[in-house]
């Protein structure tokens, strides 16, 4: 009889487990580097507005010019504020997501190893039961060499 694993769907589950948990990894990393590269292009954009106001300073501008660029610069500061809050958030459903894989990684190399000692244990039975087979045989054998008839 072939060797089958005792806890074999037990052990595809948690194979299953685990790409879930590569899956909801990669997407969460997907997700914290998405807002780190929207939190870059903010803060590219705001310091372009900061040059321009500069230059604008230098030629002349007027109040109600210079008031509505305070006002950008408020609202690209909230917002920023606001994006790394949001990446702070994220960064920890990674490190929550990397924790799950690891987790699911223990739990299927238990499997795996309690897989391995019972191979090797169905190994060893079944030499021994061939072995018994060939002492077997090898007595009978030697047993009709001997027999007078």
């Amino acid at each position: 009889m072939a060797y089958k694993f005792r806890f074999h769907a037990l052990l595809k589950y948690r194979q299953y487990l685990l790409t879930q948990a590569q899956t909801e990894l990669a997407a969460a990393l997907k997700h914290y580097q998405a807002l780190h590269t929207l939190i870059e292009k903010t803060t590219a954009d705001k310091e372009q507005a900061v040059i321009s106001l500069e230059a604008k300073r230098q030629a002349g501008v007027k109040a109600s010019e210079y008031q509505l660029f305070q006002d950008y610069f408020l609202a690209m500061e909230q917002q920023l504020l606001q994006l790394n809050r949001e990446l702070e958030e994220l960064a920890k459903g990674v490190a929550d997501a990397k924790e799950l894989l690891r987790q699911r990684e223990r739990e299927l190399k238990m499997l795996e190893v309690t897989d391995d000692k019972d191979h090797a244990a169905y190994r060893r039975e079944q030499a021994k039961r061939e072995q018994a087979g060939l002492d077997e045989r090898s007595g009978v054998s030697e047993f009709k060499k001997r027999s007078p008839l």
